[in-house]
């Protein structure tokens, strides 16, 4: 028995992107579930890069996180507080997601480009 070893081949970078949801989505969007698209700022993209996630400005907080605000917690950090850089707010981004999750029937599954929170709640 000879076993004859394939090279595979990595993908290219045009077949990674057409994996993406917003590639694939128009296109089998009436056999998958209904979904809207929201393009992202770039200022949300910085946010979401940087060292640290805080909520930003004018976030509706779900019913599964106020639970968790309510309870005591003694955490505390060194960081300061009061810096002027840690004060995001993405309204229009937020209208945008408003809007989605009401046109959707009320309750949403965030689905990122290349996944989903197991855990997300809207």
């Amino acid at each position: 028995f000879v076993s004859e070893k394939k090279k595979i081949q990595a993908p290219t970078r045009a077949e990674i992107l057409a994996c993406q949801f917003t590639s694939w989505y128009p296109e089998f969007r009436s056999v998958t579930i209904r979904s809207i698209i929201i393009p992202l700022e770039d200022a949300f993209i910085r946010f979401i890069l940087s060292d640290g996630i805080k909520l930003p400005s004018g976030t509706n907080v779900s019913s599964c996180a106020k639970f968790h605000l309510e309870e005591d917690c003694s955490w505390s950090s060194d960081d300061n507080e009061d810096d002027d850089d840690d004060n995001y707010c993405f309204p229009e981004l937020n209208a945008k997601i408003e809007e989605a999750i009401r046109q959707l029937g009320g309750a949403v599954m965030p689905k990122l480009n290349w996944s989903a929170p197991k855990d997300g709640t809207w």
